[in-house]
C-alpha cells in the first residue's frame, strides 16, 4: 500500500500550530491579569489619597484656633503621603464679628518612598466651612442660680478683681438671682 505525497507530515504543523495559538491565548490572558492587577493597585491608591485628602482637611479645621486669612496654606504630613490644604475666603462680611465663609480645599498624595518621590495618586476635595467669632456673654464670675444662705456661725469670704482687658465691661465677682 502506497501512500501519497500530499498527506504525509500535516500532524506536525498542525501540533505546531496549535501550540503557538495556546502560547498567544497564555500570553494575552497573563497580560489581562498584570492589567488588572495595576488597576486594583492604582484604585487602592486612589481611596488612599482620598483618605489622605481628608485627613489633611480634618487636621487643619481642627487645628485653627484663629480666623485664618485668605489664602491661607498648608503642607499636612500623614502616614503614607501629605495633603497641601488651601482656605479661601469666599464672603468677608464688613461686619468684623460676623461670620466669615470659606471654601477649603485638600489635595491629598500618595507617596510610596520605594517607588520615588512622585506622587502615586493624586485626589482633591473641597468643603465650605463658617468661621464663627466666639462670643460670650458673662455676667458674674461666679452665679449662684438658687440664691446664697449664710448658715449661723458660718463665714463667706468672696475677694476677686475685674481683669476684663482691652477696655471690655466690668463682670461681677458673685451674681444673685433676685427674687
Amino acid at each position: 500500500m502506497s501512500r501519497r505525497r500530499s498527506d504525509a507530515g500535516f500532524a506536525l504543523p498542525l501540533v505546531v500550530f496549535l501550540i503557538g495559538v495556546m502560547t498567544l491565548m497564555l500570553t494575552a490572558g497573563f497580560a489581562r491579569v498584570a492589567g488588572d492587577r495595576r488597576l486594583a493597585h492604582s484604585s487602592g491608591d486612589a481611596v488612599s489619597a482620598l483618605a489622605i485628602a481628608k485627613s489633611g482637611l480634618h487636621s487643619y479645621l481642627s487645628t485653627q484656633a484663629t480666623r485664618p486669612p485668605d489664602g491661607d496654606a498648608q503642607r499636612i504630613n500623614v502616614t503614607g503621603g501629605f495633603a497641601d490644604v488651601v482656605a479661601y475666603a469666599v464672603r468677608k462680611p464688613s461686619d468684623t464679628l460676623a461670620n466669615w465663609l470659606f471654601i477649603v480645599r485638600s489635595t491629598g498624595r500618595v507617596i510610596e518612598p520605594t517607588l520615588g518621590a512622585d506622587p502615586q495618586a493624586v485626589r482633591t476635595i473641597a468643603q465650605y466651612t463658617q468661621w464663627q467669632t466666639g462670643r460670650m456673654d458673662i455676667r458674674g464670675a461666679f452665679t449662684a442660680a438658687n440664691g446664697l444662705k449664710k448658715k449661723s456661725g458660718g463665714t463667706i469670704d468672696i475677694r476677686g478683681a475685674d481683669q476684663s482687658a482691652c477696655g471690655a465691661p466690668t463682670v461681677p465677682g458673685m451674681r444673685v438671682p433676685q427674687d
